[in-house]
């Protein structure tokens, strides 16, 4: 298999798994308590789903020939950056006691730190994208 499209494929992956992990709280516990959960006078676990929506679209762009894959190696490299730091931000500075708000607590100990673990994943999967598309990009070049 192509190095290029297993490595973009791993990343689409991990920014989807990122998403249904971002969807788990609302979905098993409505109510009030994920909405202060979720809630952080910065940038929080919405960005981090908009920024995660935004890589998965880039990928579906990119498959259909519509975005160059050099500006989709440096987006999501750039993107994911940005989610890491978010993701960072949020778990270690987000209100920890809003997740005493939520009914169901043992289900959502680790939760902040399963976005964290995913968000470092997904940006260690772009960086292995944009590696591949590095060196498919100077091995052509030296090649010729």
């Amino acid at each position: 298999m192509n190095h290029e499209r297993l490595s973009l494929g791993v990343h689409a992956v991990s920014a989807a798994a990122l998403l249904v992990l971002l969807a788990v709280p609302p979905i098993v516990v409505p109510g009030t308590g994920v909405e202060l959960y979720y809630s952080w006078n910065g940038p929080g676990p919405l960005s981090v789903g908009l920024l995660a929506s935004g890589m998965v679209v880039g990928v579906l762009l990119q498959t259909s020939g519509f975005v160059p894959r050099e500006t989709l190696a440096g987006l999501v490299v750039v993107m994911a950056g940005i989610l890491l730091l978010v993701a960072t931000g949020w778990a270690l500075l987000g209100q920890g006691q809003a997740a005493m708000a939520l009914p169901s607590i043992e289900e959502f100990v680790y939760h902040r730190w399963a976005v964290l673990a995913f968000s470092a994943v997904t940006f260690g999967t772009a960086l292995w994208y944009a590696d591949v598309v590095l060196r498919s990009g100077h091995d052509a070049e030296s090649a010729e």
